[in-house]
């Protein structure tokens, strides 16, 4: 019972610092104020068509994929917000039980999400020519590097999120 309650307590914490990081300003794709300026939101469309040289057809075509990524994921969002409010509410009167279900239930959201933005990176990155993937190679090592400076963060990738 006191693991439970110990873990319920963990991820409501955990929920509360993500729900704020998120919100605050500058943090975005980038995942660093200067570098998410510097970039212009690293992984956006512009930022791709910028540096990569896109076509015209390429940039419609990664255009379609993410609007239909952002689509298909606007359910499981939204899901997710209603199970941290759910998981926030359980402060005032804990149930272990409820709290692990719902724990549980954000688990199998994030790994759904999780493979939509995996997915769509790949069906963007089929779009991309040999000298448009060797420039890519260049972009993420570039920002590899940056992220170093910053232990702990995720290296990311090129795709919207």
């Amino acid at each position: 019972m006191e693991i439970c309650l110990r873990t319920a307590a963990f991820v409501l914490g955990l929920s509360v610092i993500a729900a704020q990081l998120s919100a605050a300003p500058g943090f975005g794709p980038g995942g660093h104020p200067d570098f998410a300026r510097e970039t212009k939101g690293f992984g956006r469309l512009e930022f791709l068509a910028d540096h990569l040289g896109l076509t015209d057809e390429q940039e419609q075509q990664i255009s379609e994929i993410n609007d239909a990524a952002q689509l298909a994921a606007a359910v499981d969002r939204e899901r997710e917000k209603q199970v941290r409010e759910a998981l926030q509410a359980l402060v005032e009167e804990f149930d272990a039980g409820e709290a692990q279900a719902l724990a549980n239930e954000l688990g199998e959201i994030a790994a759904r999400l999780a493979n939509s933005r995996t997915e769509t990176r790949a069906k963007i990155q089929r779009l991309f020519t040999a000298e448009q993937l060797e420039l890519v190679e260049e972009l993420k090592a570039r920002r590899s590097e940056r992220m170093g400076r910053f232990p702990g963060r995720s290296n990311g990738d090129f795709g919207d999120e």
